[in-house]
């Protein structure tokens, strides 16, 4: 096919659940990702109510239930002492098994799916003509395609959209297509499959818990996956990935200072045998949303450092939320509807309140473990933030 309706770039959860809405709608839809399937990537793999709620509504609890691992309590290492909560429902997933799973489903309702495929936006289009898409797959032949809407779901590295400069390029020149906050730290992740404990040491994690521990150089999350593995996430500070060995060493750091002293030197071997993966600087908004007949969801339009994992619950929310703009789009054959998605895409975004509060506390681990020591863990507190960021429901 050289005519689609909707070409999606990007098949997280956010570019999944676009697909696979609007192929539901009957739209012929594309759905690429220049990875080859299934692909690690850097994440904690955390699923709150809201994306469990999401996911419901698309019908694919059953498919969550058979890969994930629920999740009751969280755990806050800070100032070598840690704080238990329970919290709402939640789960963990890989996300090369997770991403497979949502790639496979939008291709069963009718999209067509290609991984290994690098996308080019040659012309956003206008009221008068189709956008221009060029696809790469690494076992053909390039080719161009029209589209009536493009959803940009490429991630915070995304690709598909060209760099325009003003000025001739320098090697440390930001990025134009975004406003980068001033103090954005950077993730780091891993799966492991080192034994979780030995006889002579406590596990790194507890089964069902998500560990986070805090550090002046950021944080490092820890949870269990289905199979056995370790999930490992990180966010640091590029100051502290400089002033240590590695990244790995930045890890290991915060990991050190955080958790009590047995569990602290449990996570540091498991840490230390993985193989780490970075990001781009995290909190961070694309400058423009909607152009032509392209938009931009999910990672690819605005990254907050999600500290307890919300980052999966907002790409699939926001791809719901444009599900319709983009229905109106290709059923009209006209980019109006898709102008209205920036003013939407902002009004979702102020609803993260609580989760900004909690961002800018867990930077200042040593006041955040003083108020947890003052109110005896600041139980009823923690778990109204917590309720507030995973609600039950969406």
């Amino acid at each position: 096919m050289n005519r689609y309706d909707a070409i999606v770039i990007g098949a997280g959860p956010a570019g999944c659940a676009a697909a696979l809405r609007l192929a539901r709608q009957g739209h012929a839809v594309a759905l690429v990702d220049r990875a080859r399937f299934p692909r690690a990537k850097v994440c904690g793999g955390c699923l709150g109510g809201v994306a469990l709620a999401e996911l419901d509504a698309l019908g694919l609890a059953e498919t969550v239930q058979a890969i994930a691992d629920p999740i009751h309590a969280m755990q806050l290492r800070c100032a070598g002492r840690a704080y238990r909560w329970p919290v709402p429902a939640m789960a963990a997933v890989r996300r090369d098994t997770f991403d497979a799973a949502l790639a496979a489903a939008a291709e069963c309702a009718g999209a067509r799916w290609s991984d290994q495929t690098t996308a080019a936006i040659l012309d956003p289009g206008n009221d008068a003509r189709p956008a221009l898409v060029e696809l790469r797959h690494a076992n053909h032949p390039p080719r161009t395609v029209e589209a009536r809407a493009v959803v940009l779901a490429d991630g915070l590295a995304g690709t598909a959209e060209p760099i325009n400069r003003s000025a001739p390029a320098t090697p440390n020149a930001p990025d134009p297509r975004w406003s980068v906050a001033p103090r954005a730290r950077i993730g780091y992740g891993t799966v492991s499959y080192a034994p979780l404990n030995t006889p002579s040491q406590p596990p790194a994690v507890e089964p069902h818990t998500i560990a986070m521990s805090v550090g002046p150089a950021g944080y490092v999350g820890l949870a269990a996956a289905r199979d056995g593995a370790t999930l490992m996430a990180a966010a640091l500070d590029p100051a502290a990935i400089r002033a240590a060995a590695s990244p790995t060493q930045a890890v290991l750091d915060t990991l050190a200072v955080a958790a009590p002293p047995p569990i602290a030197a449990a996570q540091s071997a498991l840490a230390e045998r993985s193989t780490w993966r970075g990001t781009p600087t995290l909190s961070r908004h694309r400058r423009r949303l909607a152009w032509g007949r392209c938009i931009a969801i999910g990672d690819a339009a605005r990254y907050s450092e999600p500290f307890t994992g919300e980052g999966m619950a907002w790409a699939l929310t926001a791809a719901r939320l444009a599900a319709d703009p983009l229905d109106r789009a290709i059923r009209t054959n006209t980019p109006a509807a898709l102008r209205d998605w920036p003013d939407l895409h902002r009004r979702h975004a102020r609803r993260r309140l609580a989760a900004a509060v909690l961002r800018r506390a867990v930077r200042h681990p040593a006041a955040l473990a003083a108020a947890l020591r003052a109110t005896a863990g600041a139980g009823p507190i923690a778990r109204s933030v917590i309720q507030r960021i995973h609600p039950s429901a969406a």
